[in-house]
């Protein structure tokens, strides 16, 4: 996976819900607030919800919120690894 770009995808669960996968791969998830503001929680390891969180990232709707994630991927790297 150090070879090639990760690519991020943001599926949908149900309204206000959103997966983060990489690669196949669930690495976190995204909720809506009732504003339809959105928060991407940043699993501290691949397809465990329950091991805790690298970080939030939030946008003012899912368009930022998705490009704030991949800029948190740029910046740090892959957090689930």
């Amino acid at each position: 996976m150090a070879d090639r770009p990760v690519r991020l995808t943001f599926p949908a669960r149900e309204p206000g819900a959103r997966c983060i996968m990489a690669d196949g791969i669930q690495v976190g998830h995204v909720l809506a607030d009732h504003r339809y503001r959105w928060t991407a929680y940043l699993w501290a390891e691949a397809a465990k919800p329950g091991t805790g969180f690298r970080g939030e990232v939030k946008g003012a709707d899912l368009r930022q919120m998705r490009e704030a994630v991949r800029s948190w991927l740029d910046e740090h790297g892959p957090w689930w690894s």
